[in-house]
């Protein structure tokens, strides 16, 4: 009897460690889950991101679609249908378990992300941009898609002087260039542009029309430009 109660009480100690052990994976960060992306389509595991708002629809310079969200210095776009209600600096959290990631016209992006599934933990938020020199950028496309960039250098704009900023225009430096691309809506679209500078904005992988990734920045307002 005794021998009975004995292993019983070993068999309840065994199960109980094993229980205590077991181990159950985290949600996949951003970071993860930009590496889900392998040239297709792909369905999301369980995904929890969270970051910054770096894009802002105040002055019209983003895809009316988009809520771009940094954490560090990477970054994911969020295809919303209410995107507008999220604003630059706002500190957002979204499970996007079960959504696929796909390149949206080339950018890197989660679909069908309903804007009341996302919380706004806090507002007026930063993120630190990606201080690169633009071939650094170019080279690195894939790494920076979708992130805060500041290309480094006194870059020159071509065309420069007396072109507003509306449309695509260049960035060069040396043989580099990367296309700086101003929606027509945008508050700053009429402003002219300067004929260089230091560019932040959003760092975006467009398609062309040779069906090719190639980098565009997108600037979000006029005092991104120095």
């Amino acid at each position: 009897m005794l021998r009975n109660i004995y292993i019983l009480i070993c068999l309840f100690i065994l199960v109980a460690s094993c229980k205590k052990d077991t181990y159950t994976a985290d949600p996949y960060s951003l970071w993860e889950v930009r590496y889900q992306y392998k040239g297709a389509d792909a369905q999301l595991p369980p995904s929890l991101i969270w970051g910054v708002v770096t894009n802002d629809h105040s002055n019209g310079n983003t895809p009316s679609n988009y809520v771009t969200v940094q954490f560090a210095d990477r970054a994911i776009v969020l295809l919303v249908d209410d995107a507008k209600s999220f604003q630059l600096g706002d500190s957002i959290k979204v499970n996007v378990t079960g959504h696929t990631i796909t390149r949206d016209n080339g950018t890197l992006a989660i679909k069908d992300v309903k804007a009341d599934s996302i919380q706004v933990l806090a507002k007026n938020k930063g993120a630190k941009a990606n201080t690169n020199a633009l071939p650094v950028l170019k080279n690195n496309g894939t790494d920076f898609d979708c992130s805060l960039v500041t290309i480094k250098g006194n870059v020159k704009v071509k065309p420069g002087d007396n072109a507003a900023y509306r449309g695509d225009h260049y960035l060069v430096s040396g043989s580099d260039t990367i296309i700086l691309h101003t929606e027509p809506n945008a508050s700053f679209a009429n402003n002219l542009l300067p004929a260089s500078g230091t560019f932040t904005g959003n760092f975006y992988l467009r398609t062309n029309g040779a069906g090719q990734l190639a980098p565009q920045l997108w600037i979000r307002k006029l005092n991104d430009v120095k």
